[in-house]
């Protein structure tokens, strides 16, 4: 995996954060009533990038990604790319927060190692 520049990495992240905001909007906007957790997870393969969306907690139903979501995962690899730092897996995670009263969001990257 290429790093960010550090030089970059403040420009790197506020960028990042308007892409997160977009993505987790969008992911919670199409998720069913019934719905209080997903897992989105991006795979970059030859053909493209991959999305697959699941309820944590075991619905069946099955969710195809909205257009803002495609929008916004597209968005997503080009930053990577733009700063030469492509992820080859991503997982998102969105839940609801009783407490807090809102959603939350998580999201962990895989990379190859260089060789």
């Amino acid at each position: 995996m290429t790093r960010v520049p550090e030089d970059r990495q403040e420009e790197f992240q506020a960028e990042q954060q308007e892409v997160y905001m977009a993505l987790a909007e969008s992911l919670v906007g199409q998720l069913p009533e019934d719905w209080f957790a997903a897992r989105l997870e991006l795979s970059v393969t030859p053909e493209g990038l991959g999305h697959s969306i699941s309820d944590p907690d075991g619905s069946r139903d099955i969710i195809t990604p909205s257009d803002d979501l495609y929008a916004a995962t597209l968005r997503l690899q080009q930053l990577f790319q733009n700063y030469e730092c492509m992820f080859r897996t991503a997982v998102f995670d969105v839940w609801w927060d009783d407490t807090e009263e809102n959603w939350c969001f998580a999201v962990e990257y895989t990379y190859d190692q260089e060789t």
